[in-house]
């Protein structure tokens, strides 16, 4: 049977928590905030090679 504090939650949608993302460990708005030197430090050395060699108009 249901108790009684089911029924009480019945009128109300559950609220949903959403996840604080972070990428290593560092938040998104410290992420939006840096500049891309400091974001490129943050990836992996494939990446860090693409950032370093530049980035084209065409994979983009």
């Amino acid at each position: 049977m249901a108790n009684a504090s089911d029924t009480v939650d019945v009128g109300q949608p559950k609220r949903r928590t959403f996840r604080k993302f972070s990428y290593r460990g560092v938040d998104l708005d410290q992420l939006l905030d840096m500049g891309t030197d400091e974001l490129v430090k943050l990836f992996p050395a494939r990446a860090r090679r693409r950032f370093h060699r530049g980035l084209k108009r065409k994979p983009m």
